[in-house]
């Protein structure tokens, strides 16, 4: 008797714990992608893909929430670890963005690969997905408009207009930070005759630049335009619309060549400095010369007597 009820207590053990391997056994966790679209997003713009990490099991579900465990995210193009240990959400999802402080995704597409990894006494198991062009990241399409103004009614000094417009969808909103450069040659002697850096806000409105009044009247020039994104938006940025551009400043006005100072030679102003120092030499000498000659005022003459007295006064003794 007492051989049957321990035989009926082992063998009670045994089939508990078979039921709970087997329960174990049954249930499995999978994580795949919630949308099968894939995710298409410009560069440097927020977007996000969604996982979900489900548990199946015959006798058993266990529940899926933020105590279950973490998801690794890795994408092949990118060296390391995208992201780790995202928490699942109470319904198992999971969200896959743009890392905080990283570098933004280049244009390109992107192979996807998370793994889920449970924590703590659970009856989960690892999973993971592989998801084959799971991002695609297009790039920032921009068209620059440059345009110099020299009409002499309209502007004072030539100035040149620069504004920034996105190419497709969505419109764009606003612009990427970066710095246009400009220069501005002499189309006659590829002198270079101004230099400029000009800050790009992120607002679309155009940027009105003044060019040195010092730019010589009448005369063909050369613009060289250019726009450089700042480095962290330099991989995802394309340009077109700057380059050379030319344009030829207006006449001078007759106040103008007024005041317009004469541009001569070398040698010829070396010939008027000498002429200059010349003609003062012989006003000395002339001066000298004649104060030499003037009689003193007041004095005999070389006879003893007295020099003549002006006409008036002749007159006046004659009378």
């Amino acid at each position: 008797m007492k051989r049957s009820t321990a035989a009926i207590i082992v063998g009670g053990a045994l089939l508990l714990a078979t039921a709970g391997t087997s329960s174990a056994a049954a249930t499995t966790t999978d994580i795949a992608v919630l949308s099968a679209t894939p995710v298409v997003a410009k560069f440097a713009e927020p977007w996000v893909l969604e996982l979900q990490v489900t548990a199946a099991g015959a006798f058993f579900v266990p529940a899926i929430d933020e105590t279950s465990g973490t998801v690794d995210v890795f994408i092949d193009q990118v060296p390391g670890t995208f992201l780790d240990d995202l928490t699942v959400q109470p319904d198992g999802r999971v969200f896959v963005t743009q890392p905080p402080n990283a570098a933004w995704l280049a244009p390109g597409t992107y192979d996807l690969r998370a793994l889920f990894t449970p924590v703590g006494p659970t009856d989960l198991n690892s999973a993971q997905v592989s998801v084959v062009g799971a991002i695609t990241i297009t790039p920032i399409e921009l068209i620059a408009t440059v345009d110099v103004t020299t009409d002499a009614a309209a502007v004072t000094v030539p100035t040149v207009s620069l504004s920034l417009s996105g190419v497709g969808e969505p419109e764009l909103q606003s612009a990427p930070p970066g710095v246009w450069k400009l220069s501005v040659r002499e189309a006659e002697s590829d002198e270079v005759v101004e230099i400029r850096e000009v800050v790009q806000p992120t607002d679309l409105d155009p940027i009105v630049v003044e060019l040195a009044d010092s730019l010589r009247a009448g005369r063909d020039h050369v613009l060289v335009s250019e726009f450089i994104p700042y480095e962290e938006y330099l991989p995802g940025v394309t340009i077109t619309g700057t380059g050379e551009q030319s344009f030829r400043t207006s006449d001078a006005s007759f106040a103008d060549l007024v005041v317009a100072p004469v541009l001569l030679p070398i040698w010829a102003l070396v010939l008027i400095a000498i002429g200059v120092m010349l003609g003062a030499v012989g006003l000395i000498v002339t001066l000298i010369a004649r104060a030499r000659r003037a009689p003193t005022e007041g004095t005999d003459r070389s006879d003893g007597a007295e020099e003549d007295a002006p006409a008036d006064d002749l007159s006046a003794m004659v009378k």
